[in-house]
């Protein structure tokens, strides 16, 4: 049975603890008790919780010890004569040992290469209610920042520069942000500037033809730039105006990095968590920052448990490449988008960052990730290069790109080397496409995996989608208008066979182009299965167009409700059902498809449903949680068609009687997801 809220794992202060869903939306007014003159924060406030202590109890077995403080790697390693460093530690460790760390931070670039045993794993893991923090960052910005910067006498106002040069932080690469960082006080990100003449302007406006330009200035928020010539560093925390973000985004806090403890690293080798070989670890109550360019990196490696981490990340918090049977759990992967930054800031005018990326020509497989939160980056998870990953109740906000990109791009010619990719009882939301595709064709040969499954998720597309900034003062009523799309595809190849079922998603205006089921059938051309989900938009009429489902009989939808708040009552079912297999048909011929592609379209949608489906809350405020479970009378009770048992889903036992259409079926209660299960599937805090 797991253990929420004030459980025997976790330990929350007054001010760090659940924050409630406003806080969870980073273009959402944040509580007034996170204004910076109340809380003492210098920076801007947290954009997420803080890490905090564990209350995990101490391991029977044997024990040893490091305290970065107080240690000395001379001593035996007993819990009163530590240690000092983990990396001198970790190689004394055999099958069974726990080491324990200590509260403090460590500066050290961690390499594990061990072996435990099935039953005697190795632990490396924070000490009972102190927080152990793995601090890549260039220690002085952060423990001496007095002395660490100077004025740049010939930079822009506000402008200041490392006091001492840096030279191992070049980079090869061009279009490259050389360094990165956050606030050391409230770990909201600082932008990773490529271009100098970005960090020194004023230009709110996305005025430039070229998104790579880098003669014309656009202002990304207070950040950081390096100087190959110089060696040094430059930083700006000038205060933003952009008349298209609400005060709460804006930057308010301290302008001159003298006053503020920050957390800077650089480089392409920065200093990061390395796993390498290593079999039966389990990482557990850490804290892991300044990390460049990857913040965890595991490879060649089996049977590895990470628990209870919060990991802020640069280009990624965590990199995987050929492991097998891989546990994350109650953990937390921040990414480097700040409430000011956009898609085109980080995308073009920084660091294109993503969350987790699992990738390798060997392979992963069995992979296991729950009760997880994947945040505030422009790209999400990399998941296609799995083999075998159930991902479930966790909590993905905040991309300003892709949420998950499914697609097997380096597939060996079997197919199905990747797949069974099971994304379930998760809260989804604010991403500029949720689930994007792309696989490769070989000639006539298509490369994809073996499939992936997608049920009881909210996916929850209300909320605006910071794409990027206006290019005028008259556009500004739109830069934060867009809201994501539900799927789309990079390069129109093939997509990964799909079974998306009792899902409930929630969208603003619709679907883009007009697509049935708010944009979740668009170029497949593979096995595809869209039934008993809950299609919900709060505008707009309802779309009917389903296209690009390849010339074969392997494609169907039917069971599922939809509804318009603005003009769902105005067309009827058998309309509906009617104006989707028309389009179809069209479509099907315009594209010169089979007449058997085109008779196919008759089976389609035809026990769809329009109609309210009355939920508990009306999710008409996209600035409050989507509790989107059902009132007694709702039409979508009883009305799913069946599932086949091979298709999995934990819930089927607790749907009575016919399924229900959409997420949680009618009389359960919701169930948590996030770190610890902090939130509903709903988004409310604990």
């Amino acid at each position: 049975m797991r253990k929420y809220g004030s459980g025997k794992y976790m330990k929350f202060s007054a001010k760090q603890g659940c924050f409630g869903w406003r806080l969870l939306a980073a273009w959402i007014a944040l509580p007034s008790i996170l204004s910076a003159g109340e809380t003492g924060y210098l920076s801007h406030p947290p954009m997420r919780p803080l890490p905090t202590a564990s209350q995990r109890p101490l391991e029977k077995g044997p024990a040893f010890f490091v305290d970065a403080a107080k240690g000395e790697d001379k001593q035996d390693g007993s819990e009163s004569k530590p240690w000092k460093t983990i990396n001198y530690a970790a190689k004394k460790l055999k099958p069974g040992d726990t080491l324990y760390l200590r509260g403090g931070i460590y500066r050290e670039h961690l390499a594990i290469e061990k072996t435990g045993a099935p039953d005697r794993p190795i632990i490396i893991r924070g000490y009972p209610g102190e927080l152990a923090i793995l601090d890549g960052g260039l220690r002085e910005f952060f423990e001496n920042p007095a002395t660490a910067w100077e004025p740049t006498t010939d930079g822009a106002k506000g402008e200041f520069r490392s006091t001492r040069a840096y030279p191992d932080l070049r980079s090869t690469e061009s279009n490259h942000a050389h360094v990165h960082g956050n606030f050391g006080d409230s770990m909201a990100p600082l932008h990773g500037y490529r271009n100098l003449v970005d960090l020194r302007s004023d230009n709110e406006f996305w005025t430039i033809t070229n998104k790579m330009d880098a003669e014309t200035g656009v202002a990304c928020g207070p950040g950081l730039w390096y100087d190959p010539a110089s060696e040094s560093i430059h930083i700006r925390l000038a205060h933003t105006n952009w008349p298209f973000l609400e005060p709460a985004h804006q930057y308010r806090g301290e302008t001159d990095p003298r006053k503020l403890p920050l957390i800077i690293s650089g480089g392409l080798d920065g200093n990061r968590v390395q796993i390498k070989n290593c079999r039966h670890l389990h990482l557990q109550d850490l804290v892991i920052r300044g990390c460049h360019p990857v913040a965890i990196e595991v490879s060649q490696s089996k049977d590895l448990s990470l628990d209870r981490l919060t990991v802020y990340g640069c280009h990624h918090p965590i990199n995987i490449t050929t492991t097998r049977n891989l546990k994350i759990q109650d953990c937390a992967f921040r990414g480097i988008a700040g409430p000011w930054s956009s898609r085109s800031h980080l995308k073009y005018r920084g660091v294109e960052g993503g969350l987790f990326t699992a990738y390798g020509a060997e392979g992963n497989a069995d992979f296991e990730i729950s009760y997880s939160e994947f945040t505030d980056s422009c790209d999400g998870l990399f998941m296609g290069q799995i083999k075998n990953c159930k991902f479930h109740h966790n909590y993905v906000d905040n991309c300003s790109d892709d949420g998950f990109n499914l697609s097997a791009n380096w597939t060996p010619e079997e197919n199905t080397a990747y797949g069974n990719i099971q994304i379930y009882q998760n809260l989804l939301s604010r991403c500029l496409t949720m689930f994007a595709f792309g696989g490769k064709r070989e000639g006539n040969k298509a490369r994809t995996g073996s499939g992936v499954y997608i049920f009881r998720n909210v996916i929850d597309q209300r909320a605006p989608v910071f794409s990027g900034p206006s290019k005028d003062k008259e556009g500004i009523a739109e830069a934060m208008r867009y809201r994501g799309q539900m799927m789309g595809d990079h390069g129109h190849g093939l997509w990964e066979p799909v079974l998306f079922y009792q899902n409930t998603l929630l969208s603003q205006f619709g679907s883009e182009r007009g697509i049935y089921g708010l944009g979740t059938v668009r170029h497949c051309g593979s096995q595809w299965r869209v039934l008993n989900n809950l299609f919900v938009q709060i505008e707009k009429p309802l779309a009917t167009t389903i296209f690009n489902t390849g010339d074969g009989p392997d494609f169907l939808t039917d069971y599922n409700l939809h509804w318009s708040f603005q003009e769902g009552a105005e067309i009827s079912d058998d309309e509906f059902i009617n104006q989707v297999q028309i389009e179809a048909r069209r479509q099907a011929r315009a594209d010169g498809r089979s007449e058997v592609s085109v008779e196919n379209c008759a089976k389609w949608a035809v026990h769809d449903l329009v109609a309210d489906p009355k939920f508990e809350k009306s999710p008409l405020d996209w600035r409050q949680p989507p509790a989107v479970h059902l009132k007694a009378g709702s039409p979508a009770i009883d009305r799913g068609g069946e599932i086949p048992r091979e298709w999995p889903d934990p819930l089927r036992g607790q749907d009575k009687n016919k399924p229900d259409t959409g997420v949680v079926p009618f009389g359960c209660e919701p169930w948590k997801v996030g770190m610890y299960g902090r939130l509903s599937v709903f988004g409310e805090g604990n």
